[in-house]
């Protein structure tokens, strides 16, 4: 397993400001606080947890439910209350299809050339390589992905460091920024065959930045925010189901790091056969149900993906099945259109 990404990584940053309402806020900083962990909104339109503003026909936010919003009903930290009324932020167009769904998305881009090029970069780099590999996606039709990035030559901390290309982008890619993949190492006793609970901090913020208002790729119910990995058990990738409870695990996790639970936690918890039983010689099985008896107990609100790690289709959900006595397995549903 490779070492625990840090979110405080992307706090020491700040945002900017754009020419005009629709692009208030660059969201290249994350803040934390004892309840969420939302990008920094220097607009005043209640980020990283601000009151906000009362909708125009409730002045002073007693008069619920409000009329005319087309913020969808997804309340978010500072922008809808729990009616879903809009807040103070402004009213953009939803620029995701409704009828989007996650298998449509891993489907569509599996096709696409880049996402094959930079993923067969990454596979080719699972059996032998001694640096892990990643790229980022961007929704955007120039730079719709990034360069191959690869991390640290330190085998002890062998992570990319997203963080450093993140500050180097500029206002359009931030905004536009929605998913990674990378690769773990066959031969790094360190990386397992699946996803860490560290990797789950860079989705939690792709969903954040996809559901602030604000962003000119705007949606409150994030349908694009993903992450993958592909090691030699398998391709995987995941899918918010609940941003919500993924932040409130995000913030869970950090604390466990910050007061030194976090190794306990992998060990006791995360690794050892009597708990999920995601360690480096896990088999496929053991680590796919694992790892879905781990977001069902900790109740993340994510969904597992498994696609076909040579041809980058054949996306199936993957979903635990508690068969009693402490058995468990897992069934696949199949991505068929």
């Amino acid at each position: 397993m490779h070492n625990q990404s840090n979110v405080e990584d992307w706090i020491n940053c700040k945002a900017t400001t754009g020419p005009s309402v629709y692009t208030v806020v660059t969201f290249k900083c994350i803040e934390e606080n004892d309840d969420i962990i939302m990008p920094i909104d220097p607009g005043g339109n209640g980020g990283g947890g601000g009151s906000g503003t009362p909708p125009p026909n409730s002045p002073d936010g007693s008069d619920p439910p409000c009329t005319g919003t087309t913020i969808p009903t997804n309340p978010q930290p500072g922008f809808t209350d729990e009616n879903g009324c809009s807040i103070g932020a402004p009213t953009l167009p939803n620029l995701h299809d409704p009828r989007d769904t996650p298998c449509k998305q891993l489907m569509s881009l599996g096709e696409k050339q880049y996402f094959k090029d930079r993923m067969g970069a990454l596979k080719a780099n699972v059996d032998n390589g001694t640096k892990e590999f990643g790229f980022v996606l961007h929704e955007n039709s120039t730079t719709p992905v990034s360069q191959v990035l690869i991390g640290s030559a330190d085998t002890t901390a062998n992570t990319i460091d997203f963080g450093s290309y993140y500050q180097s982008l500029s206002n359009e890619l931030a905004n536009s920024l929605y998913g990674n993949a990378h690769n773990h190492l066959a031969n790094d006793p360190e990386h397992v065959g699946i996803f860490p609970p560290d990797d789950l901090a860079l989705l939690s913020l792709f969903g954040v930045i996809e559901a602030l208002p604000q962003n000119p790729n705007y949606s409150a119910i994030p349908k694009k925010a993903v992450i993958y990995v592909i090691t030699d058990k398998g391709l995987f990738a995941l899918k918010i189901n609940n941003l919500q409870k993924l932040k409130a695990y995000v913030i869970k996790y950090e604390n466990m790091m910050k007061t030194g639970e976090a190794a306990n936690y992998l060990k006791e918890m995360f690794q050892d056969e009597d708990g999920y039983n995601i360690q480096h010689d896990s088999t496929h099985d053991q680590l796919v149900t694992g790892f879905l008896r781990f977001i069902i107990d900790e109740d993340i609100g994510i969904d597992l993906y498994e696609g076909n790690k040579n041809t980058y289709q054949g996306w199936k959900k993957l979903e635990l099945v508690n068969n009693g006595g402490g058995n468990y397995y897992f069934n696949e549903i199949p991505c068929n259109f």
